[in-house]
């Protein structure tokens, strides 16, 4: 956990298959430019059983203990974006903000369903073979498949994992609804971050979102696909720094 000084508290939670390494860009960049105030970013590791539900009241407890009884924001990355919105309910005065990163809080498209139960199919018969390079290639824009060392961790962060963990993130936890109703009635400003070549992220249910709350921000980040934090750190936290230092 890096820390500069004890103030306000920013909560990252990753996504699926990622552990702290996918805040390894952005982080430095941020204190960088959050030179002489007062921030602490604290990686939250998503916890490896339970139903979504309970995953979520867990991350509610541990920010509970960890926030001290003051102000701080919340960051998910697209797993972690959807775990952010729920979690941002149950708080009030506390939460400032929530920055939402590659993710449309609402249930799972039925093809990326569909998938999920053939690679969970594929895991229980022949075992978790890890994120195969062509697969990385996936997630992130044309400009960066020839980045090497940003496909190498995406790699690394997915082979932390062991196959109970995988399938936990597959099965339990891509059991989710649509949060759109209780964050409009929300009082929290939340910022949803999305690469322009993001084909995971519904813009359009993002943009009816932004258009029915002064609260809800829309930003999209140029030249990124879905790992945002990691393809487009500069430009990330550029955006959340203006942010943070308005709020």
């Amino acid at each position: 956990m890096a820390v500069v000084k004890s103030s306000t508290r920013v909560f990252f939670i990753p996504g699926t298959a990622c552990d702290e390494q996918l805040w390894k860009a952005l982080w430095p960049s941020l204190y960088a430019k959050l030179s002489g105030e007062s921030f602490q970013f604290i990686h939250l590791k998503i916890p490896n059983r339970g139903s979504m539900d309970e995953v979520i009241l867990s991350l509610v407890q541990t920010i509970r203990g960890q926030s001290a009884n003051q102000v701080f924001y919340l960051v998910g990355f697209s797993m972690g974006g959807y775990l952010a919105s729920a979690v941002s309910l149950h708080f009030t005065k506390q939460l400032q903000g929530v920055f939402i990163l590659s993710n449309t809080p609402k249930a799972l498209p039925e093809l990326e369903l569909t998938q999920r139960k053939g690679i969970i199919k594929g895991i229980e018969k022949s075992g978790y073979k890890g994120l195969s390079r062509s697969r990385a290639l996936e997630f992130v824009d044309l400009r960066h498949r020839g980045n090497e060392s940003l496909l190498a961790t995406i790699r690394s962060m997915d082979s932390a994992f062991n196959q109970r963990d995988i399938l936990h993130h597959l099965q339990e936890l891509s059991i989710r609804v649509d949060l759109s109703a209780p964050l409009l009635k929300g009082s929290k400003a939340i910022y949803f971050c999305h690469g322009d070549s993001d084909h995971l992220v519904d813009r359009q249910w993002l943009l009816s979102m932004q258009s029915q709350s002064e609260l809800i921000s829309v930003i999209s980040i140029a030249q990124c696909g879905h790992y945002l934090p990691l393809e487009q750190p500069e430009q990330l936290a550029l955006a959340m720094v203006n942010i943070l230092r308005v709020i």
